[in-house]
């Protein structure tokens, strides 16, 4: 049984620059005793990124060697998880695929909007990050 469970989610605001957009993120890591949130923006990104980093900020909340369950309502991370060929955001895709090497992942897909309390929480969050989070760190923003 896994120790940690992180809900991820992000949402994204269209600009006038094509596929770009403004961004927030959201991670709820939960243990039996705990809950913390975390949540962070960016002004000039994709959906599909947004989504990649709000997984990385999850996982690096947690103690390497751990074991979770990341529930995801994101094929993309889930495809990215389980080795997809992931070209456009590769530079993500590696800082996500390293971290996940020091700790145990079962990727739980969830459709969104479906009702589920925790994943319906990780969308109130995404969106709350777009007017009220920090930047994300630059080195997440190559």
């Amino acid at each position: 049984m896994a120790l940690f469970e992180i809900w991820t989610d992000a949402s994204w605001i269209p600009s006038p620059i094509k596929g770009k957009g403004r961004v927030g993120m959201a991670a709820i890591i939960l243990t039996p005793e705990t809950l913390k949130i975390i949540i962070a923006k960016d002004t000039n990104s994709t959906n599909c990124r947004a989504e990649l980093l709000a997984a990385i900020i999850g996982v690096q909340a947690i103690p390497i060697g751990s074991d979770f369950n990341l529930f995801t309502d994101s094929m993309y991370v889930i495809r990215c998880i389980r080795g997809a060929n992931i070209k456009i955001n590769a530079d993500i895709a590696l800082i996500f695929r390293k971290l996940l090497t020091s700790r145990f992942c079962n990727p739980i897909f969830i459709k969104s909007h479906s009702g589920n309390a925790m994943n319906d929480l990780a969308d109130y969050y995404a969106k709350f990050a777009l007017h009220h989070a920090q930047i994300i760190p630059r080195e997440f923003r190559l």
